[in-house]
């Protein structure tokens, strides 16, 4: 749905980009001020590609590892364990958002990923 709107966005029929306003919205935020104005994010962040190929491979991964998976758990059970691990990874990424022991301190990197 994303790529629909970058579409329309290049064919100049909409002005605005909502392809990197919708990436913003979705997308989970490293900060927790930003998280707690977009608690949706927790959830919306694992179905988020920005590429085409990414989409793709990810599909293909979640094909791959659910039919390991089911040979060993029932649905249930798989769709029990993909949401827990949806919901840790968000969480530790969020907790280690919170740290600055991960950012660089060179001004052209840490610029980037730590805020300035």
């Amino acid at each position: 749905m994303i790529y629909i709107f970058d579409l329309l966005h290049d064919t100049e029929t909409i002005s605005t980009p909502l392809f990197d306003r919708t990436l913003s919205v979705l997308s989970l935020p490293k900060d927790l001020s930003t998280f707690v104005a977009q608690p949706w994010s927790l959830l919306s962040y694992s179905f988020l590609n920005e590429h085409l190929l990414e989409l793709l491979f990810d599909c293909l991964w979640l094909y791959l590892t659910g039919r390991i998976f089911l040979n060993l758990l029932q649905t249930r059970q798989l769709l029990t364990v993909y949401a827990g691990a949806i919901l840790c990874a968000g969480i530790v990424y969020l907790g280690l958002g919170q740290l600055h022991f991960f950012c660089y301190t060179r001004r052209v990197i840490s610029s980037q990923w730590c805020g300035g």
